[in-house]
């Protein structure tokens, strides 16, 4: 496992040039399968809107317990 988490700039995947989507794929591929995850950059998505989703997502977590969350986790992976 690298120890670097890679960034990977998807602006391509919302062209037309299938070269440049296909090297963006290629990228998450590598990405996951040596990481297990990574940073996205140019995905459109405003800061406001991540600054929200942010702050409901770690409020999520932080308001329930140790059992609401067991609750919610899937019962089995098919």
């Amino acid at each position: 496992m690298s120890k670097t988490i890679p960034v990977i700039d998807i602006g391509a995947l919302f062209g037309n040039d299938s070269i440049a989507k296909l090297n963006v794929a290629n990228e998450i591929d590598i990405a996951c399968r040596k990481n297990g995850f990574f940073y996205v950059k140019n995905h459109g998505i405003d800061q406001s809107t991540l600054k929200t989703l942010k702050k409901n997502t770690f409020g999520f977590f932080k308001d329930l317990n140790q059992e609401q969350k067991h609750n919610m986790a899937p019962k089995k992976w098919n």
